[in-house]
């Protein structure tokens, strides 16, 4: 373990106003290459809090090309005052083969601790975190069949290749993949079930998703139903040409076809879901060569309309292939802004777009370093100074060995404030299943007059404990600070509920927080079981009985229940 002490914080400058607030200044931190060499490509990173103190770990995964790409799996550990990186350690390579893998989190086993999956075309590892920073193989995890990473063309596979979520609602992560031969350039994206937390995912080709190669994908609630649904872009034979599909999950793990635009698709890119117009609808973000488009460079943003249908926009923004892209509220506005970098007509480019909030983008491209060649993104708060930083890895041209960029963004914006948490929580039962819900939570103004995001622009992590010591989570986060333990947020819940197949007698505690646009969390409220909370009335809302238990009465008879209409909750008793 190599010792340092490198200073990440500064005091954020007052931003005010819309023109004031696209003046972000990052700085790039070029004093780290004693922790983690900035030569490291064909990779990505994570933040994730793998020593449960609270503070993100940088994980950087690349190979070298400052030390003749010599494989390289990082975690950078942050000082108790989340200023300072102190200290890099190695992480573990079971097989030597960590130079085509990608590093995604997880919490498999619902222990609460953030697990690794070392994703790969030959073969995926299953890394076990013990919740103090160290990890240990899981023997006999696989997923079953090759995984389509490298592809014939590895440049293109390096983001957006694998997400994480519970997409049957038994309270356990399940993992969805691109499979198929990756020397034939095939990829059908699969769902791997996750065995009620044992280390076995269980193949599922009968899901409907339908195959498609050449993309990337990702995760998130586009109809805010309280179901994680599913983004694939890529080239599909069976409509003949690229395109870009939503799977609407029914909340059973099966899937419905939407499709985004009959010119969406595209290849070498990456797809991203993000709430660009404040409305809590997620929006799709595009970015490749399309081939319906006569293979122009492509970054595309398509408008949800809440309908299962979508609208371009001309957003005016510049189209990379070979890239990578993720959103943040950058600048503290309140609108979601993007974050993306790849290859432009052979040249290299990075650009942050901000999003003013009527359809309209304002790129950047001079200021951040410029990365192609598989490029991968992230924009987060690293350093726990509640101002997101970005961190950028892909080929640089002729520019030095700074392949690997990491950018302090604290002379970004103002400093943020976290949100307010969801108030109203209500558990119900249904049978075997547990429903929750809650009232959408809040976000206001920082001091200096920024940084909030819209109510309906909120997500929700949610967390339930159960009668045998599990801990169920959306996003891995700490229940008793609020704390996230990963910084990607992507499964957590648009809409103000979610259900879950547990039994209510086997939920010993639950509750939710609320997460802005800027990625911040807030403390967690807690759900009482009963059910019972005066937080409002809506008349015309129809009425519901419940027992004490939970469960629904159709023709409640003489005795006390639980009333139910619209947003008030309330104990009765019946003559």
């Amino acid at each position: 373990m190599k010792s340092l002490l490198i200073t990440l914080a500064a005091s954020a400058v007052a931003l005010t106003g819309m023109g004031a607030a696209r003046q972000t200044n990052y700085s790039e931190l070029t004093n780290l290459t004693s922790l983690v060499s900035n030569g490291l490509f064909h990779g990505n990173t994570v933040l994730a809090d793998i020593d449960n103190d609270g503070m993100m770990e940088l994980i950087a995964k690349g190979r070298d090309l400052n030390a003749g790409w010599a494989n390289t799996l990082k975690a950078l550990h942050l000082d108790e005052a989340g200023s300072t990186f102190t200290a890099s350690v190695d992480l573990p390579d079971p097989d030597g083969c960590m130079w085509e893998r990608i590093i995604y989190t997880i919490d498999y086993n619902n222990d609460g601790n953030v697990d690794l999956i070392y994703a790969s075309s030959w073969n995926a590892k299953l890394m076990k975190g013990n919740g103090d920073g160290t990890f240990q193989m899981v023997d006999d995890f696989s997923l079953d069949g090759e995984m389509s990473i490298d592809g014939g063309d590895a440049e293109k596979w390096y983001a957006g290749t694998l997400v994480v979520a519970d997409f049957n609602g038994d309270g356990y992560q399940d993992i969805v993949t691109f499979c198929g031969n990756p020397r034939e350039d095939q990829g059908t994206p699969v769902v791997f079930f996750n065995d009620n937390g044992s280390v076995k995912f269980i193949k599922d080709e009968n899901t409907g998703i339908k195959p498609q190669r050449g993309g990337t994908l990702c995760v998130g609630d586009y109809n805010r139903d309280g179901f994680a649904d599913i983004l694939v872009s890529g080239w599909a034979d069976d409509f003949g040409n690229d395109c870009c599909r939503i799977w609407k999950n029914d909340g059973t793990g099966k899937f419905t076809e939407v499709i985004v635009g009959n010119t969406s698709g595209t290849e070498k890119g990456q797809v991203i879901f993000a709430d660009l117009t404040g409305n809590g609808l997620l929006d799709v973000f595009i970015t490749g060569t399309s081939c319906p488009n006569n293979w122009e460079l492509a970054a595309y943003v398509y408008k949800n309309n809440g309908d299962d249908t979508f609208t371009m926009i001309d957003a005016g923004l510049p189209g990379f292939q070979c890239s990578g892209a993720d959103w943040c509220d950058l600048n503290g506005d309140g609108n979601i802004d993007l974050v993306y970098a790849g290859e432009n007509d052979g040249l290299k480019n990075s650009v942050y777009a901000f999003n003013e909030g009527d359809g309209k983008f304002t790129a950047v491209s001079d200021k951040l370093g410029q990365h192609r060649g598989g490029a991968a993104v992230l924009a987060a708060d690293m350093n726990n100074n509640n101002v997101p930083d970005i961190i950028l890895m892909g080929y640089m041209d002729g520019d030095g060995p700074r392949h690997f960029q990491i950018y302090n963004g604290a002379g970004s914006r103002v400093a943020n404030k976290a949100p307010n948490a969801p108030t109203g929580l209500v558990a119900v039962a249904n049978g075997n299943k547990t429903e929750f819900s809650w009232n959408a939570g809040s976000d206001e103004k920082a001091s200096q007059g920024t940084g909030f995001t819209p109510v309906d622009a909120l997500r929700y992590n949610y967390y339930v404990k159960t009668t045998d010591g599990q801990v169920i989570t959306a996003v891995p986060a700490d229940p008793a600070t609020g704390k996230l333990r990963s910084s990607n947020v992507c499964a957590a819940s648009t809409a103000c509920k979610v259900v879950l197949n547990i039994p209510m007698s086997k939920v010993a505690e639950w509750g939710v927080q609320s997460i802005d646009g800027a990625k911040a969390a807030s403390a967690f409220a807690v759900g009482a079981l009963s059910g019972i909370e005066t937080i409002g009335a809506d008349n015309a809302a129809a009425v519901e009985y419940f027992n004490l238990q939970g469960v629904k009465v159709a023709n409640p008879g003489s005795g006390l229940y639980i009333r139910r209409q619209g947003s008030k909750v309330e104990k009765v008793f019946v003559r």
